[in-house]
């Protein structure tokens, strides 16, 4: 039920008729939906309006995932490990905690590249990934910094 009282303020009328004129400007056009009422139409228009706020959430995490993420082999990249890089550090800084941080480099992937082409480098790459990635705990971290260089990032370790 509506107060009586602001029915005679004209300020709220005035407020009221602004956003009621900008909501029928910007629902979908009336001839694309006969038959249905201004509030239908207005419902319809906010569950759309609803769902592609939703869709655009999601890509937008999407996206974010991969700016830290290595796309070949799903490690992290060089951003992303640098990001774990600095939790870890102020983990350190504020618990004492101690770790261990490990540089890989594959030497002469150049070399399997130009005599084997790039799927085999590829493929050597990923099977690198892979055996890093088995080889840690959930807790550790392993990333991927260039074509080349992996680093691991082993937390809680003597």
């Amino acid at each position: 039920m509506i107060n009586s009282e602001f029915l005679n303020d004209p300020e709220i009328l005035a407020r009221v008729g602004a956003i009621t004129s900008q909501l029928l400007k910007d629902l979908p056009n009336a001839g694309e939906h006969r038959g249905q009422t201004i509030l239908e139409r207005a419902l319809r228009y906010a569950a759309e309006t609803e769902q592609r706020m939703a869709n655009q959430l999601e890509r937008i995490a999407e996206l974010e995932n991969l700016s830290f993420t290595d796309p070949m082999t799903g490690l992290r990249n060089r951003r992303g490990f640098e990001n774990q890089f600095s939790l870890t550090l102020a983990r350190y800084r504020r618990y004492g905690e101690n770790g261990i941080i490990a540089y890989f480099d594959l030497d002469n992937l150049k070399k399997i590249n130009d005599r084997l082409e790039h799927g085999a480098g590829d493929y050597l790459v990923k099977c690198c990934a892979d055996t890093l990635t088995n080889a840690v705990r959930e807790i550790d971290t392993v990333g991927r910094l260039g074509g080349h260089e992996f680093c691991v990032l082993l937390v809680n370790t003597g």
